[in-house]
């Protein structure tokens, strides 16, 4: 699938990992997976990849959202960082 439109900055996603530690530090009851709270944050790429991929992209999208282990998640979002 090309996920070469779709692409998060380099940039964006540093920001996003240090305002995630951030978020999670400061309030804890509101803890999301890491894989979640990217889709959260990100969701236009989310709802573009959908729509390339149809159920794929659902299927790839499923698998980063309920991903409980941070590093592998952080492998999954690889493809998504420019």
């Amino acid at each position: 699938m090309n996920r070469k439109k779709y692409k998060v900055s380099r940039t964006d996603y540093e920001l996003f990992q240090k305002q995630y530690l951030m978020d999670t530090i400061r309030d804890p009851d509101k803890y999301q997976r890491f894989g979640q709270a990217f889709l959260n944050k990100f969701g236009r790429v989310a709802e573009e990849y959908i729509n390339l991929g149809g159920d794929m992209g659902v299927a790839e999208l499923d698998k980063l959202w309920y991903e409980p282990n941070m590093e592998r998640a952080k492998k999954i979002i690889e493809m998504w960082i420019e």
